[in-house]
């Protein structure tokens, strides 16, 4: 820990605040659920309390609770309660519905008395079972509940009492306490099967063996905060003593960071509840506040490397190297591709099957060109997929035992590339079981040959059967269901339009929706705000997809199109598509929406049309092998795109006034095309549909 950070913890640290009167017989447990609220348990009264940050009032929020302990909730909001009269962990909604029992029994028998828990970000539960009243297990453990419900021993202490437990923010390390012994113990996860391993000592806890370690907390730099006796003790792994202790007049139980800013700790302890202000740090909220992809998974079967120095040298002039990091968009499945530094190489890395990366690559000739790429992987059955255009070559990528050592991998076939700007995609296509693919220093083009010009006959005209433009329109108030942090979405009927509002940050709305074409699709929001920081998320069948900010135009009715910038891949037949508020507005609102558009042709917005009787026109259209753009204005550069129906760009390059031929377009077959523009500053985009003959 760096002195500054410890400076700030000495000098902002405040006195406790007691929030409570003594109501109370024995709290435990506190849980920020994300907004005004923090729960808590009254183990001895069966019941878990309410209190509001905002106007500091206490209620009950679930009675017959059967001594409620540790409390957390799980992505959905749903509240994740360890019962210790029963013996059971269940997940309730906070109106105190049980939904259902998350863990009973280990190998037959009841668990003992579980104490706390915490939920990783695949939904995997640890959980302490110590027996403090009931006996029932021969030993007291610490356990794991996979998210498909498989409950594993993890470590066992005798007659020791396994009890606090939480996650590091990057979600390596599992802490854990036992009230009967100083130690504080960290374990490594990994994070592909939730097992622990390489127990150590973390830190030490002031006071007698007898500790009462209790419930802890964790903020974003990593700092760990343990209840004990009448402390909270912080420690950051610099030494195994707490490099602070912040006193409280009662036994310290449980923990955690809460508030808009998640800068205020709330403490249990005896019979009420504390905050502690004015920390300097911001607080981790389970499991929201995770680190997704974590670390990279196991090394599965590796191989010796065949070769651990790259020796993909360019050979001659006409060879391009394309940086990996210098991808111009990313996405996909997985959200797309990341950067690392190792051995002082820059590179790309988290790639996970479908996940894609954008480059650009200025063409000076045309040419057939050969495809080398500098990858590396220690997992099986992986491979890379290149597309230019409606080119595509797909190679297996070697497992060479390393995700470092990277590797000199020739493409098994050639690509034809034309002079002019290309835009090329790289894509994780293999079919490894845990969808890692490889990490990839760069890749390279090499010119081998010339193009054989090859003229295409044209088609008959009856033969021609161009896709038809598709176009979904979905009316907001539509959902089949609607839920999340604040209950989901209402309906309300403005100026003749239904549409949906209330809408506040983590809640959601689902839709079914049929696509009658496999292809990439466009979406077109019709949304309005008055209100800064907002953004929406398109999920299909539960995988996010894209994440688009909202602006603000001044008001909740003012329904104005927000077309994607970038199309969603979607495959024929009936998918669940989920709308979700994911914006950053301290107030937690979002958006109000009237509909949205799923569209083939990016016309949601109705911006998809000819544009003959505009500024900028085609001559000739139809085309043939060529064709200028005119009206384009002097000392202006654009940028172009040919792309066909589903989306796809088949030739990309740069115009201006002088340069405006579009040439060589034999390499496109008969039928409809859709030319896009865009200048320099991103304030124009025009789109003019083409005929070639």
């Amino acid at each position: 820990m760096n002195a500054l950070a410890l400076f700030s913890i000495s000098t902002y640290a405040q006195t406790p605040i007691k929030l409570s009167n003594d109501q109370f017989k024995f709290v435990e447990g506190p849980v920020w659920n994300g907004s005004d609220i923090i729960y808590f348990s009254d183990i001895p009264d069966n019941k878990i309390v309410s209190y509001n940050i905002v106007t500091k009032t206490f209620s009950d929020a679930i009675l017959n609770a059967n001594r409620p302990n540790g409390l957390m909730f799980t992505k959905d909001y749903d509240l994740l309660v360890c019962e210790g009269s029963s013996g059971k962990i269940t997940r309730r909604s906070v109106d105190g519905t049980i939904l259902e029992t998350v863990a009973a029994t280990f190998n037959g028998v009841r668990l003992n008395d579980p104490n706390d828990l915490c939920i990783d970000k695949k939904g995997g539960i640890y959980f302490t079972d110590p027996n403090f009243v009931f006996t029932h297990q021969p030993e007291n453990r610490l356990y794991y509940r996979d998210a498909s419900g498989n409950v594993t021993s993890q470590d066992a202490f005798g007659r020791g009492k396994p009890n606090g437990v939480i996650i590091s923010p990057d979600g390596k390390h599992l802490y854990l306490d036992n009230s009967e012994s100083t130690a504080v113990y960290r374990y490594d996860i990994d994070t592909a099967t939730g097992n622990l391993s390489n127990r150590i000592q973390y830190g030490t806890l002031a006071g007698a063996n007898d500790s009462g370690a209790d419930g802890m907390a964790v903020d974003t730099d990593g700092r760990l905060y343990v209840t004990s006796r009448s402390t909270v003790q912080v420690f950051d792994g610099s030494q195994l003593t707490a490099i602070r202790t912040i006193n409280f007049p009662e036994k310290a139980t449980n923990c955690t960071f809460g508030g808009i800013n998640k800068d205020i700790l709330f403490v249990t302890a005896g019979k009420n509840l504390y905050e502690v202000s004015g920390l300097g740090v911001i607080g981790v909220q389970h499991p929201f506040d995770l680190t997704e992809n974590t670390e990279e998974p196991v090394i599965i079967d590796p191989v010796d490397p065949i070769d651990t120095i790259p020796d993909i040298v360019p050979p001659n002039d006409d060879t391009y190297v394309i940086q990996a990091e210098d991808f111009k968009t990313t996405g996909g499945t997985f959200g797309g591709f990341e950067t690392y530094t190792a051995n002082g190489i820059t590179a790309i890395n988290f790639n996970q099957t479908g996940d894609w990366g954008e480059y650009e690559v200025d063409v000076a000739s045309d040419g057939v060109y050969e495809v080398g790429y500098a990858t590396a992987t220690p997992v099986n059955d992986t491979a890379i997929e290149l597309q230019v255009g409606n080119q595509t070559i797909k190679d297996n990528v070697p497992n060479n035992g390393d995700w470092n050592v990277f590797q000199e991998l020739k493409a098994t076939k050639t690509i034809e590339l034309r002079s002019g700007l290309q835009r090329i995609r790289v894509l994780g296509a293999g079919n490894n079981s845990g969808k890692w693919e490889w990490n990839m220093d760069f890749f390279t083009f090499t010119k081998v040959d010339e193009i054989t010009k090859v003229v295409a006959p044209v088609q008959p005209v009856d033969q021609i059967i161009p896709v038809s433009n598709i176009e979904i329109v979905v009316e907001a108030e539509s959902f089949t269901q609607t839920n999340g942090a604040f209950n989901g979405v209402q309906t309300y009927i403005i100026n003749g339009v239904t549409a949906t509002n209330f809408n506040q940050t983590g809640d959601f709305v689902e839709y079914t929706v049929t696509i009658p074409d496999t292809g990439n699709y466009y979406i077109t929001y019709h949304i309005s705000t008055p209100v800064d920081d907002t953004a929406v998320e398109f999920l299909v069948d539960g995988i996010s997809q894209l994440k688009s900010k909202v602006p603000n135009n001044g008001s909740w009715d003012n329904f104005t199109a927000l077309t994607t910038s970038q199309p969603v891949n979607l495959t024929k037949g009936e998918h669940t598509i989920r709308l979700v508020g994911v914006g950053t507005n301290p107030g937690k609102w979002e958006w109000n929406l009237d509909r949205f558009v799923i569209s083939n042709t990016q016309a949601g917005n109705k911006v998809l049309i000819s544009t003959n009787d505009d500024t900028i026109f085609v001559a000739p259209n139809p085309v043939q092998d060529s064709f200028n753009i005119l009206g384009l204005l002097p000392n202006a550069i654009y940028t172009f795109e040919i792309n066909d129906f589903l989306g796809k760009t088949l030739i990309a390059g740069k115009v201006n006034s002088d340069e405006n031929s579009i040439l060589d377009l034999e390499v496109l077959s008969a039928g409809i095309y859709f030319l896009q523009i865009h200048d320099m500053e991103g304030l124009m985009n025009k789109t003019i549909k083409i005929n070639k003959e």
